[in-house]
């Protein structure tokens, strides 16, 4: 750090892969290189050596990034490949990739990272890693709805073949949308499954159609909650969302106008049960460019005729 700080101060550029270095000095080595005209590149340092650093500031220089969720290390996949295809616990795939001998650094990031989220928990007496009540909740609830994703899969693809577009599937979980299924259209590209992740309801399509129709204790407990501004576009105003929410109502469908994705619009429909309270919900999603009024309401008409034969039903 000294000698990349003294480089930098005399204006010289520099390029380094320390990894510990950039993650503990970065912000203040960019500032420093911005002051004195110099460059401070450090591609090799992130990701594993990944290429993104130049793709994002050169290939997508039009584009607006608003976040990156995640970089998958070598060691998190292979414990998520583990327990996906063998079916192992967190705790079997941790014990064999550190068997394996992953870096100790590698594992206890991924450990840390399990830990704040509330899934794995640590014995302060043992210093031992378990599986915690919140990942055994998300379990039983993902696993207590495969039927009712199995019903829902050959509409989803229906929706998907006839939009043309990417369909999901979302239930209300924990104040927040909790993705169970997709759908891709033929041919479409690359697309990959959000099944299990969770968004918040405020400033997604799903989110939206579900929100409006909650019970009224239940919707203004999410509305009382705090807000973050993902885009220009996202609706933090309180106001503004419950006269949103109520167009939702009026109109029976919900619009994503690139309020969590910067380039994404997406249109959902409320998923009613036998007792007439909110379930689920159905949406199409894309490229805002092709998700103009008249294609919104086609969308909105494709989700809604395939899916009246379950509305009231479960």
């Amino acid at each position: 750090y000294p000698y990349v700080r003294q480089c930098l101060e005399s204006g010289r550029s520099v390029c380094t892969s320390n990894k510990e270095m950039v993650a503990t000095y970065g912000a203040e080595l960019l500032a420093l290189a911005r002051e004195h005209g110099a460059a401070f590149l450090f591609e090799a340092s992130v990701g594993g050596g990944t290429p993104i650093i130049t793709p994002m500031h050169q290939c997508l220089a039009a584009n607006h990034i608003s976040r990156i969720q995640g970089i998958v290390n070598g060691t998190t996949n292979f414990m998520l490949t583990k327990m996906k295809r063998e079916n192992m616990s967190f705790a079997e795939a941790l014990k064999i990739a550190q068997q394996l001998g992953y870096q100790k650094s590698t594992v206890f990031n991924i450990l840390s990272t399990f830990e704040d989220l509330g899934y794995v928990e640590q014995n302060p007496q043992t210093g031992k890693y378990y599986l915690s009540l919140k990942i055994m909740h998300f379990s039983y609830i993902v696993n207590s709805h495969l039927d009712f994703r199995r019903m829902f899969q050959e509409p989803i693809n229906q929706i998907a073949h006839e939009a043309g577009e990417v369909c999901y599937l979302g239930i209300p979980y924990d104040r927040k949308v909790l993705y169970l299924d997709s759908a891709f259209p033929q041919g479409g590209g690359n697309y990959r499954s959000i099944a299990g992740e969770t968004a918040p309801m405020y400033c997604t399509g799903l989110g939206k159609a579900m929100l409006a129709f909650l019970p009224e204790d239940e919707r203004e407990l999410i509305l009382r909650e705090p807000r973050v501004k993902y885009t220009d576009n996202t609706i933090v105003e309180e106001s503004i969302l419950r006269e949103n929410l109520d167009e939702v109502r009026k109109n029976g469908f919900s619009v994503d106008n690139m309020e969590h994705e910067f380039g994404i619009r997406c249109v959902a429909v409320p998923v009613f049960g036998v007792n007439r309270d909110v379930v689920a919900a159905v949406s199409v999603s894309g490229p805002s460019l092709r998700f103009d009024p008249v294609s919104i309401l086609h969308n909105y008409q494709t989700i809604a005729r395939i899916i009246q034969p379950m509305q009231y039903r479960l």
